[in-house]
């Protein structure tokens, strides 16, 4: 049997640059990248051996028969490993780890078991194929009814495994992989039925796997311009894949102090110039180490054996004492460090860059000389932090979010005058999660604004929907998060769903609190849009920042509603400047409204006091709507 090698040979060349080029030292030590690199090997072995097979049956008088069926062997051999090491590279690239258990790689690896010992005793069986001193080489039944089989056998797996979990797997990859897998089976099939005396399965393969190097195994994307190491895309799965094997692992991070101002002031050329110092510190310090860069001044340092932290964190404050040359002259830069051991269970954390930059930040608090040690309660911390974001998700896409209405109290005519809408989020999973946790992590994932406008459109549902029972209800009050006023057109849109639901502005009070002033000037142009429009403005929470009185005045407020730390710290005798601050805000004609009432002394000593309005469970607590207006047709009407 004649065979033409002309796409043999060019598939050689291509996978022989291919493989020189993939120098496993660029790239992280993850699974996928050693399957893609056996995959590459596996490839140019079956390459040379069969074109060796191709050449030698050819002419078999010349060659010995135990020399041609071991060639072919180790041929056969190859190509059926070769499928399976890609099969196991296809699994490697999601976030499930389909083989993770031993009994499961056995199991995944007895076809390729099986067909070995078929390969292996063909010269005794003659299945797969024969060659005699007559006839040569001859494909037999097996070639075609177990070998081609085998072959889709593992292309088909890898489709079912990509299609199950596609949702896990970026589209751009899994079309690579799925389009290399075409191109497997279209190789195949041509050689075993229309082509069979052209070798053009390998070549076919070899541009599968240039595919696939060119779409998934880049390494330019694991790469940090800035600091000349890997990137924090290459810690995520790296991180990811060691803790799905199992691989016990520690981590040494730091961050540099102020690193958002040191850029601001001296520019990113140079703050560049100093990250590639502190990564060349850390390789000529250390082998086989690997630096990660998580932006914004943190690095995170992995090595495969354990990390001593007390003596590196010798090193780097050795040389953070020390100024960094740079082209602008010499800078002196401090940093913060933390540790996270190797005991803890990586698995726990879904986001371990969140971990380590909250780690750095508490190290940087508690002014820590040495390094924060990251502990367990970090993890289920964030494990929290991850199920209360799923939860408002779920909430703000399917509308669930309910609000409940917590009566305010006229001192001076002593009936329920207005409420305040507040909202609540209740989880099949979680229960009922509190406010304090969902709106911070509102404003940390950037869904404050749906959630805002989800709040906004029911409460003013609300009022038109009930205005006739309000009664004597001049207003309900609606809070307002700083990042929703750092939205330049607020007002505009604010104004436009008043106007949809026909709602009267005098009806709406907007509360804003301290941390809201930190731009004055965009804080003022909303307001007083707003305010002209007869929206009424409250401060809330007063006393629980560092207030600043000069800010305060110059808004167009209506009320300062005192937070509950102060009145109670007042009655326990802890702090008694609540009289003076009633004083002072009444002195300028503001309204008064104090939070966290509970008993009836609070309730007469603070209206001797001159305070306005009063709120808290001692009146109510917060109600769903129905509970909320029989409440007050119930309370006003004594």
């Amino acid at each position: 049997m004649s065979w033409n090698l002309d796409f043999e040979i060019v598939s050689l060349v291509l996978t022989v640059i291919l493989f020189l080029s993939y120098r496993p030292e660029k790239y992280l030590p993850l699974r996928r990248n050693l399957y893609f690199y056996l995959t590459i090997a596996c490839e140019i072995s079956v390459i040379v051996f069969d074109i060796i097979a191709s050449v030698t049956t050819e002419n078999f008088g010349d060659y010995p028969l135990w020399f041609l069926y071991s060639i072919n062997i180790l041929f056969y051999i190859l190509l059926c490993l070769e499928y399976f090491l890609f099969f196991n590279y296809t699994i490697s690239i999601s976030k499930h780890f389909l083989l993770h258990s031993a009994r499961r790689k056995i199991f995944i690896a007895i076809p390729l078991i099986l067909i070995s010992i078929l390969i292996i005793t063909t010269p005794f069986t003659r299945a797969l194929f024969s060659i005699d001193e007559s006839t040569g080489y001859q494909r037999q039944w097996a070639y075609y009814y177990i070998l081609v089989p085998y072959l889709y056998f593992y292309i088909i797996l890898s489709v079912v495994y990509l299609s199950y979990f596609h949702k896990d797997i970026i589209p751009v990859q899994m079309m690579a992989v799925l389009f290399s897998y075409a191109l497997f089976i279209t190789g195949a099939f041509l050689q075993a039925i229309i082509m069979e005396r052209t070798l053009l399965m390998n070549c076919f393969a070899t541009f599968g796997l240039l595919i696939v190097y060119m779409s998934l195994q880049n390494p330019e994307s694991y790469l940090s311009v800035k600091a000349a190491c890997f990137n924090s895309k290459a810690f995520r799965d790296f991180t990811t894949d060691y803790a799905e094997t199992d691989h016990i692992f520690s981590v040494f991070s730091f961050g540099i102090d102020h690193y958002p101002i040191l850029l601001n002031a001296y520019g990113e050329e140079t703050m560049n110039d100093i990250l590639h110092q502190i990564v060349l510190l850390l390789r000529a310090a250390y082998k086989n180490i690997l630096v990660f860069y998580l932006e914004d001044g943190v690095f995170s340092v992995i090595r495969r054996e354990e990390i001593d932290p007390d003596e590196l964190t010798d090193l780097l404050k050795n040389r953070f004492d020390h100024t960094w040359s740079t082209m602008i002259g010499e800078l002196r830069i401090n940093a913060y460090y933390s540790y996270l051991p190797k005991e803890l269970d990586n698995r726990k954390a879904v986001n371990l860059i969140s971990i380590i930059r909250n780690s750095l930040i508490s190290a940087q608090l508690h002014n820590e000389s040495r390094y924060e040690v990251i502990e367990s309660r970090m993890f289920d911390k964030q494990k929290k932090d991850n199920e209360i974001h799923q939860a408002l998700q779920k909430a703000v896409e399917q509308n669930s979010v309910q609000i409940y209405y917590q009566p305010i109290y006229d001192t001076h005519t002593h009936k329920i005058i207005s409420a305040e809408a507040l909202a609540r989020l209740f989880d099949e999973k979680m229960g009922s999660i509190s406010p304090d946790d969902f709106i911070v992590t509102a404003e940390q994932d950037g869904s404050i604004m749906k959630l805002g406008h989800q709040i906004f459109v029911k409460t003013l549902s609300f009022i038109r929907e009930h205005k006739s029972e309000f009664g004597d209800i001049k207003y309900l009050e609606i809070n307002l998060s700083p990042v929703q006023f750092s939205n330049l057109n607020f007002a505009e849109q604010f104004l436009d769903l008043t106007f949809e639901h026909r709602v009267d502005l005098a009806m709406i009070n907007l509360e804003i609190t301290e941390t809201a002033t930190s731009d004055i000037s965009i804080l003022k142009k909303q307001m007083k849009i707003l305010r002209n429009m007869g929206v009424r403005f409250s401060l809330d929470d007063y006393g629980t920042g560092f207030s600043n009185l000069t800010l305060i005045l110059q808004l167009p407020l209506e009320i300062i509603k005192i937070d509950k730390s102060l009145v109670w710290a007042y009655f326990e005798g802890s702090n008694l400047m609540l009289k003076n601050i009633v004083k002072m805000f009444k002195e300028q004609n503001y309204k008064i409204l104090c939070e966290g009432i509970e008993t009836k002394e609070m309730v007469d000593t603070l209206a001797e006091m001159g305070v306005d309005y009063l709120q808290g469970f001692y009146f109510s607590k917060p109600l769903p709507e129905t509970e909320f207006l029989e409440f007050i047709k119930e309370f006003n009407a004594d």
